[in-house]
């Protein structure tokens, strides 16, 4: 009789299927095969006709082992404490993991009882993996780490497709940082969002160049750097998630934020086109992006980079956007 494959369970919210997904083959892949992950997004899980709430019901009963992914969006949302209560009480192993910029310190109870790891940490990655083989007595695989804090952190995305025969498009980088602080809140940052959404739609159309595919990254900084969507493939992006406007203009925070997405040879690999860095902002920089600059300066991708600049309001220091060296400027 063939053994059935032990369950597990990742809990996450919708914003967070991709880093899911990935982690779901991350794991197949570190321990070939070993497992059933049951991830209600990937269309793999739960299939097309089933019942939804069943199938959910049953994956979670079954389950030994339960990762819950905590973010700044998911932390507000019942359902992640609905699983992960229901796994509690079940007797499940439930381990909460931060992903993307969000700390252990910003847990609150009830999640905060249970041990949690830090995704974006290589020991937090590690402990994780080493968790998982303790669970079901296996012994521990020996796995990149590093590109699983780099998943976890939202800075990974999937391989990229190929569209025909057996060389892949070349990788098109599109970086874009917007403003997300206090005085861009209300309709600023909706028309932003609004503009981000007609992007998007263009990259999709189909007649675009074959020969390329467009890898979309937005990060937005207010008093906190974050990468809404990670480095994708623009055929995979479905939409903008909604951008919170608030604090400060941390643009130099966000400058070496991109550094580290532009010398990684994943996100940005040698066969790549040359990136394009888009920032949208509406005033001053609070802190010192020209530190945020000189990094972006030091690398061979950052010096080749096609930057734009694009300034909403007239209370804007023009010198700040100079300083960019922008190969195209506007300003509204």
């Amino acid at each position: 009789m063939k053994r059935k494959k032990p369950i597990i369970f990742i809990s996450h919210i919708h914003e967070d299927a991709q880093i899911a997904n990935l982690l779901k083959e991350y794991i197949n892949n570190a321990f070939l095969g070993f497992f059933n992950i049951f991830v209600s997004s990937d269309g793999a899980s739960i299939r097309a006709g089933d019942n939804w709430s069943a199938n959910l019901e049953k994956a979670l009963q079954e389950a030994e082992f339960v990762m819950v992914l905590i973010s700044s969006r998911s932390i507000e949302r019942r359902w992640i404490y609905f699983e992960s209560g229901g796994a509690y009480f079940l007797g499940k192993r439930v381990i909460p993991v931060c992903i993307h910029d969000f700390s252990l310190s910003e847990i609150g109870l009830p999640l905060s009882w249970l041990e949690a790891i830090q995704g974006r940490d290589y020991d937090g990655s590690k402990s994780l993996i080493e968790e998982i083989a303790r669970n079901f007595e296996l012994n521990c695989p020996k796995v990149d780490i590093k590109m699983l804090t780099r998943l976890l952190a939202g800075n990974i995305a999937p391989a990229l497709p190929h569209l025909g025969g057996e060389v892949a498009v070349r990788p098109f980088p599109l970086f874009l940082l917007a403003d997300a602080s206090g005085s861009m809140a209300g309709e600023t940052i909706s028309t932003v969002r609004i503009g981000l959404e007609k992007l998007i739609d263009f990259l999709q159309q189909p007649n675009l160049n074959v020969n390329f595919m467009p890898i979309f990254s937005l990060i937005t900084f207010g008093s906190k750097v974050r990468p809404l969507i990670p480095p994708t493939p623009i055929i995979n992006i479905k939409s903008i998630p909604k951008i919170d406007a608030e604090g400060a203009t941390n643009l130099g925070e966000a400058l070496n934020y991109l550094a580290t997405l532009l010398n990684d040879p994943l996100i940005v690999p040698r066969r790549s086109l040359p990136p394009v860095i888009i920032v949208i902002l509406d005033g001053t920089p609070s802190d010192n992006w020209r530190e945020g600059l000189k990094e972006i300066d030091k690398l061979p991708w950052g010096r080749k980079a096609v930057r734009l600049c694009l300034a909403l309001g007239n209370d804007l220091i023009m010198k700040c956007l100079k300083k960019l060296e922008v190969k195209v400027f506007c300003q509204y």
